[in-house]
């Protein structure tokens, strides 16, 4: 798996203010996830997580005309030119958050990772010796997110909604009974709902009215 995979080019820059909020908040999911699952001896889902956002990266890559694949067992994170680019260009990561997941990588592709953090990122230091990243708070602004929707643990629609309101449990139910691929499920029910802040909306039938 990540024992494979070869970066063949990374360029970052320093200037966080430029990056794309929308992959250092999945960053930041990511982070969370794998700690917890690593605590809990749950390696495959903390893997499947890391896999996750790999795809978020590329695709955010490709979007902002970066050259950005990972194909074959191949993954090239290629830059453009960074003189060509204006300093306020909005970048995938800087250098400091691209460590911080080559970081919670590390204890899954140790040699790998202990390749690229010497070779690449000219650290002295063992990647393994390092601190384990911490989650930093982002101002998200009006970022769009997906909720998903289950009804009796079945998925059955998602719920989009700004990042600014997502907390609100009333606003995520209020979007989802608008969905006809959701309320079809409920018609002639009764239910309650359990919400995990901007995670996932569950609805559990009850009874019939």
């Amino acid at each position: 798996m990540f024992q494979e995979f070869r970066i063949q080019n990374l360029e970052f820059r320093i200037n966080k203010n430029t990056e794309d909020k929308k992959l250092i908040n999945k960053l930041n999911q990511t982070i969370t996830k794998v700690s917890q699952d690593i605590t809990a001896v749950k390696y495959n889902t903390a893997i499947a997580m890391m896999m996750e956002f790999l795809n978020e990266w590329e695709k955010t890559c490709n979007m902002k005309h970066e050259t950005c694949n990972i194909k074959n067992k191949n993954m090239s994170l290629r830059g453009s030119d960074p003189a060509k680019r204006g300093s306020d260009e909005a970048i995938p990561l800087t250098t400091d958050n691209a460590k911080k997941f080559l970081k919670i990588l590390a204890p899954f592709a140790p040699f790998i990772t202990e390749e690229i953090w010497r070779d690449v990122f000219n650290e002295k230091q063992s990647i393994h010796l390092s601190t384990w990243p911490k989650v930093e708070e982002i101002e998200m602004g009006d970022v769009e997110i997906t909720i998903p929707v289950q009804v009796n643990g079945k998925l059955r629609g998602t719920v989009k909604i700004q990042n600014s309101e997502f907390r609100i449990q009333n606003l995520v139910v209020e979007k989802a009974l608008k969905d006809e691929n959701i309320t079809k499920y409920l018609e002639g029910k009764k239910y309650r709902v359990i919400y995990v802040s901007g995670k996932i909306l569950n609805i559990v039938l009850t009874g019939n009215i």
